[in-house]
C-alpha cells in the first residue's frame, strides 16, 4: 500500500508500495527522518526546497528540479529507481510559467 504524509505548507512524504521514499517540496514539519530515494522540487522558492531538513539520502537518491524537468519548453519524464516521474505544467502566480513544474 502507498502512503502519503502531509508535512505542512506544500511538503509531503510519499512511500511507494515497494518502500521507496519520495519527498515533495521539503520545507517544514516532522517526518524527514526516513532516507530519501527521490526528492522533487516544484519551484525554487526557499519554502519549497529546504534540502537541509532531510536527514539522509539513500544511495542513488536523485533530486529533480524544474531546471532539469522543463528544458527548452519541453516537460521531461525521468525514471528513478523504478519510479516514473513526469513533469507537467504548473503555475502559482508568483513565478514565470517556465520556472514551475508539477509532477505525476
Amino acid at each position: 500500500m502507498s502512503k502519503m504524509l502531509y508535512q505542512g505548507h506544500g511538503s509531503y512524504r510519499l512511500t511507494t508500495r515497494d518502500g521507496k521514499t519520495i519527498y515533495v517540496d521539503p520545507y517544514v514539519g516532522e517526518g524527514y527522518d526516513v532516507p530519501a530515494d527521490l526528492i522533487v522540487i516544484s519551484h525554487e522558492h526557499h519554502d519549497h526546497n529546504n534540502l537541509a531538513i532531510i536527514r539522509q539520502q539513500a544511495p542513488g537518491c536523485r533530486i529533480l528540479r524544474p531546471a532539469n524537468m522543463l528544458v527548452n519548453g519541453e516537460y521531461r519524464t525521468e525514471e528513478v529507481q523504478g519510479i516514473t516521474v513526469r513533469a507537467v505544467q504548473a503555475y502559482n502566480g508568483h513565478h514565470k510559467k517556465e520556472e514551475c513544474v508539477g509532477y505525476i
